[in-house]
C-alpha cells in the first residue's frame, strides 16, 4: 500500500488530488471535462517539479496517463515521470 505520493483520482467530471507524506493528508478537487475513470499515484518529487513548471500565462495543460507513466504538456515543455505501483490509502472513508 502506498502511503506517500499524490493520487490523481479522475472520475466523470472531476479530478481529486490526494497527497500523503506518511503522516499528513491533503485533498483538493477540481471540476474538469472528462468521461473516464482513472487512478494514478504520482511521486511527490515529480509533483514538486510540475509545480515549478506551472505559470499563470499557461492557457492549456494536457495530462496523459498510461499504465506506468504520466506525461504533462505545458506549452513548450513536456514533463514525464514514472508512476508508483500499488494501491493507495483508502481516503474516501475518512473525508
Amino acid at each position: 500500500m502506498a502511503l506517500t505520493g499524490v493520487l490523481f483520482d479522475i472520475e466523470e467530471g472531476a479530478i481529486t488530488f490526494v497527497a500523503l507524506d506518511g503522516y499528513r493528508m491533503a485533498l483538493n478537487k477540481l471540476e474538469i471535462p472528462n468521461q473516464e475513470k482513472i487512478q494514478a499515484i504520482v511521486p511527490a518529487r515529480a509533483c514538486t517539479e510540475i509545480v515549478r513548471l506551472l505559470d499563470e500565462s499557461l492557457d492549456t495543460i494536457t495530462l496523459e496517463l498510461t499504465e506506468n507513466y504520466i506525461k504533462i504538456d505545458l506549452d513548450k515543455t513536456t514533463f514525464v515521470s514514472k508512476l508508483i505501483n500499488g494501491d493507495f490509502f483508502q481516503y474516501k472513508g475518512l473525508v
